[in-house]
């Protein structure tokens, strides 16, 4: 009896994998603002065929965070790696929902011109960020507040990707 269980399970078990091998994956969604440490371990996941394994087939599309949440919520899209559009959704009421984050801690630092050598030398200077209303931009107000600044000591300017912050 225990030998007749033994190949009954290996038996349902080698009917399953061949079944999930001939399935068609399910396509899937994906939007990310920019190539950046928070897309990186998606990216390397897709690479690697983990989606694939589990019988999905990821699109990653690279689009605006607002699009993003618009997107989301209207259900062109399955899923954000951002989370400023699944929050951002949430508050607006269009039904969002954060089931994952990527990492503990944003990835995110303030870089300045070496002539900053306090927190009072950001006062009036302007501060590069993707686009208004995402995780960066909360985030940098978050920090130069933490400094002591307060709005209207400072400006924010949408620049888009990187390299345009970068410049």
């Amino acid at each position: 009896m225990k030998r007749f269980l033994t190949l009954t399970l290996l038996a349902l078990s080698l009917v399953r994998a061949d079944l999930a091998t001939c399935a068609e994956a399910r396509r899937v969604t994906l939007s990310y603002s920019a190539i950046s440490m928070t897309w990186f371990p998606v990216k390397v996941a897709v690479d690697k065929g983990f989606f694939r394994n589990e019988g999905l087939e990821p699109q990653l599309i690279q689009m605006n965070g607002n699009v993003a949440t618009v997107a989301l919520a209207n259900g062109h899209i399955d899923f954000s790696l951002n989370i400023s559009p699944v929050l951002n959704g949430a508050m607006q009421g269009l039904g969002t929902k954060l089931v994952a984050a990527l990492n503990s801690r944003p990835f995110f630092s303030l870089v300045v011109r070496p002539e900053i050598t306090s927190p009072a030398d950001l006062k009036g200077k302007v501060f590069a960020v993707s686009s208004f209303g995402n995780t960066q931009a909360i985030l940098t107000e978050k920090h130069l507040q933490h400094f002591g600044l307060k709005k209207g000591e400072y400006q924010l300017l949408a620049m888009g990707a990187t390299p345009a912050r970068a410049a």
